[in-house]
Order: structure tokens, then C-alpha cells, then sequence
């Protein structure tokens, strides 16, 4: 007999902050292969480092991501999260 667990998580996907590949290609409307494409090709961030094994991304850098890919600029202070202020100091 075999038995699977499946992770239920406590927010939908709209409420949540990090989404998994399958999530975060759904949100941003392509497939999990274009997705793993477009993260290669450099125009959707690389998964968040904290996670070990598990890839996750940032929905704000999702965001981000799909902003400069249409040249939306932000107006004022720049938008930081704290996974970008890590990058920045850790590389």
C-alpha cells in the first residue's frame, strides 16, 4: 500500500509569499518547463536560497521580475525585500 502526504498549506496561493515552481510558473501564466526556461535565461529570479532542497520563490520578486520585463520602472524608493537585502550582502 502506498500512502502520499500532501502538504495543505494554511493560505491560498494568493495570500502566500513564496510560492513552489508548479505556483510560481501559474502565477505568472506559463508552463512549469517555460518557467524553468525563463529562470536560466536570467528573466525570472533564481529560487530563494534559505529553502535547502525545496526551490521557492519570492512573489514580490516574481513581481519585480515581470515589471522589468515590460519596463515598469518603480517611482521613489526602491522596492526591497529582505531576501534582496541578503543577496546583496551575501552575493
Amino acid at each position: 500500500m502506498k500512502i502520499t502526504a500532501y502538504l495543505v498549506h494554511a493560505l491560498p496561493v494568493d495570500q502566500r509569499r513564496v510560492f513552489n515552481r508548479k505556483e510560481a510558473a501559474s502565477y505568472i501564466g506559463v508552463s512549469p518547463g517555460l518557467f524553468s526556461n525563463l529562470v536560466r535565461k536570467g528573466i525570472m529570479p533564481n529560487p530563494l536560497p534559505s529553502f535547502g532542497r525545496a526551490r521557492r520563490w519570492d512573489k514580490a520578486s516574481l513581481d519585480r521580475a515581470l515589471d522589468a520585463s515590460v519596463g515598469i520602472t518603480g517611482s521613489g524608493a526602491p522596492l526591497t525585500t529582505a531576501y534582496d537585502q541578503w543577496k546583496a550582502t551575501n552575493g
